[in-house]
Parts: structure tokens; C-alpha cells; sequence
């Protein structure tokens, strides 16, 4: 297991990578329906960054499941 995940900020910059890579892909996206320039550069760019992300989301620790069962109402 990796200890990555334990780092401090970790999840910070997952959140803040995964928000830019997909705006970066919106923005390909309008480019390439417009039919402007550099559409190529931009979607290129942005999928290789999702999927950099999404390998290092794959390391992130999933949330504590709580037994809400000892829970007092």
C-alpha cells in the first residue's frame, strides 16, 4: 500500500488536479465545436491529466464505514 495517500494536502490536490484536468477538457471540447484553433492540444492534454488522476484517486484510501447501528437516538 502506498503511503501517498496519508500525505498531508493529498486529497487537497487530488480535488484541485481532477477540477483542472476536466476543465481542461471542456475547454478542448468548445474549442474543437467551434472549430478554433489548438482544440487538439487541449483535449490531449486534459485526458492525459484525468488519467493521472484517476490512477492516483485508485491509491486514495476510501472513506471509514461508521456501524451506525451502536449509534444511541
Amino acid at each position: 500500500m502506498s503511503k501517498l495517500p496519508k500525505v498531508k494536502g493529498f486529497k487537497r490536490f487530488l480535488h484541485i488536479a481532477s477540477s483542472g484536468g476536466a476543465s481542461i477538457v471542456i475547454l478542448g471540447a468548445l474549442f474543437k465545436i467551434m472549430h478554433w484553433p489548438g482544440w487538439d492540444v487541449m483535449l490531449i492534454s486534459g485526458m492525459c491529466t484525468e488519467a493521472i488522476i484517476f490512477t492516483l484517486f485508485a491509491m486514495d484510501i476510501p472513506h471509514e464505514e461508521y456501524d451506525w447501528t451502536l449509534a444511541i437516538s
